[in-house]
């Protein structure tokens, strides 16, 4: 709503030049001398001169600011042989913590390791698919495993 009057008050008023950034939405705006119609897409630009009453419309113009994605920092782990039938090697920083749940959920093994490598006895779990969570301090890495 608040476009429609935008572009109607520019198209009636005469001011010299206006753009207007508009979301990913579809709308209609009219005046005394033509109409604007757009619809649902990307972010647009619309960019209107009342000296000579030109109006310009455009699709992937740059807009400025950053939009990025924060990457997962995750502590660098080794997990051998996964799938496993007993035996699984952790490597990872010394003081890391070794958490590896079933498919329901429930915590089946804990260790906090001594050194950059834990060997893990798994021969008391039932075949099946289980999660591994290595976490130290604030970072935190998940492995899915495979007990065979």
């Amino acid at each position: 709503m608040r476009l429609v009057f935008a572009a109607v008050a520019l198209l009636l008023s005469g001011s010299s030049t206006a753009q207007i950034l508009t979301s990913s939405a579809g709308n209609a705006a009219t005046g005394t001398s033509g109409y604007v119609v757009y619809s649902v897409g990307e972010a647009v630009i619309d960019t209107y001169e009342a000296a000579s009453s030109s109006f310009t419309y455009g699709f992937n113009q740059p807009i400025p600011g950053t939009i990025g994605v924060l990457e997962n920092v995750s502590p660098t782990v080794t997990v051998f042989p996964n799938p496993t039938t007993a035996i699984l090697v952790v490597e990872a920083k010394s003081g890391s913590t070794i958490l590896i749940y079933d498919a329901l959920g429930k915590q089946v093994f804990y260790r906090v390791m001594n050194e950059d490598a834990l060997t893990c006895d798994l021969q008391h779990l039932t075949p099946g698919p289980y999660t591994m969570q290595v976490q130290l301090g604030q970072e935190s890495s998940v492995i899915k495993l495979v007990k065979i």
